[in-house]
């Protein structure tokens, strides 16, 4: 049975890894073709374009999909934003 993962880092040293690997490949070229991301910036360039702010955190998040019978199909993962963990907005 292919277990979800915690984390990459996780994933890395298990015997699946390359099944987690595909996943995280694929999730990451279907967000760069769909031009989610700008690469190749140094920060010398992002304050040029008035970007202060400091980078939004981002966590990877598995899931080990399965059909009807209980038999393993893939392995999906998704990036999703961090946010802002524990930082307290309000009173």
């Amino acid at each position: 049975m292919v277990s979800r993962q915690t984390s990459v880092q996780q994933a890395k040293t298990r015997s699946d890894w390359p099944l987690w690997k595909w996943a995280i490949d694929a999730e990451f070229k279907a967000l760069n073709d769909l031009g989610v991301f700008s690469h190749d910036h140094t920060l010398a360039d992002l304050r040029k374009q008035g970007v202060n702010q400091s980078p939004v955190p981002q966590k990877v998040i598995f899931v080990a999909k399965y059909d009807t019978e209980g038999n393993f199909v893939k392995s999906k993962a998704r990036n999703c934003i961090a946010g802002h963990q524990g930082v307290k907005r309000f009173g």
